[in-house]
């Protein structure tokens, strides 16, 4: 019989018996979630950046990176988080979620192992998910890649349901409009649509002006904090105590 290997062989002695060992990792170009991650931030670049770029806000910052940052804004971070895990519930219920492709009769079934790697966008709460693949299925000759397509989808939401004022039009405003972030006491109003990234999933929020100027401030005073206490580390590191 042969000598069973030995634990203390070299990676290159075994990979020199075993060659199909000798593998290399995948480049992030081929990882097809990794490319999906990369539409996921695209498609919130191409929707909101600009406009809290033009608006000012905390600066030139991208709102899903920033406000529901677990470093700057815990509880919207929780909301995220939560949200997160009702999603990927929802995704293990049949039924539970019907999915929009946008991508004439093409389906979506996220439990198959050959359709993974898409972006998911889910408006939290609803039970509608729409699907961004990395290309057209059943429409492959459409002139938009999937990631344009969907950024002027959510761009003409965005446009059209911001800020709208249910009162206007005799509606009571318990509605799909109304916030569902509700970190302020006086959570109340008109709302805009928010985006928080979570890798391939990108949830949508309904944000009221309270609880987003509220938002604001506690990432400004964190910042501020972060920003002192590292400060003081810095000093007791170069001048340490007797």
């Amino acid at each position: 019989m042969p000598k069973p290997m030995s634990s203390g062989l070299t990676r290159q002695q075994i990979t020199a018996k075993f060659p199909a060992m000798n593998w290399r990792p995948m480049d992030p170009a081929l990882n097809t979630s990794v490319q999906a991650v990369l539409r996921a931030e695209r498609i919130v670049a191409q929707v909101w950046r600009w406009k809290w770029e033009r608006e000012g806000g905390l600066g030139a910052f991208d709102p899903a990176l920033v406000l529901f940052d677990p470093a700057r804004v815990p509880a919207l971070a929780q909301r995220a988080d939560a949200a997160t895990e009702d999603f990927h519930r929802r995704t293990g219920q049949g039924g539970a979620l019907r999915y929009n492709t946008h991508d004439g009769d093409a389906d979506h079934d996220p439990h198959d192992p050959a359709d993974q790697g898409v972006v998911s966008v889910w408006r939290v709460g609803s039970n509608r998910c729409h699907v961004v693949r990395d290309r057209w299925l059943d429409s492959p000759g459409r002139f938009w890649c999937t990631t344009d397509y969907f950024a002027e989808l959510f761009e003409i939401v965005v446009d059209q349901l911001d800020y709208w004022d249910c009162g206007d039009y005799g509606c009571d405003g318990d509605c799909d409009l109304k916030c569902n972030v509700n970190i302020a006491q006086s959570c109340s109003g008109t709302t805009r649509m928010m985006p928080a990234n979570r890798g391939t999933l990108v949830l949508l929020f309904r944000c009221c002006r309270e609880c987003e100027a509220l938002a604001g401030k506690i990432a400004a005073n964190t910042y501020r904090t972060n920003t002192k206490l590292a400060e003081i580390e810095a000093r007791e590191h170069l001048n340490p105590a007797p």
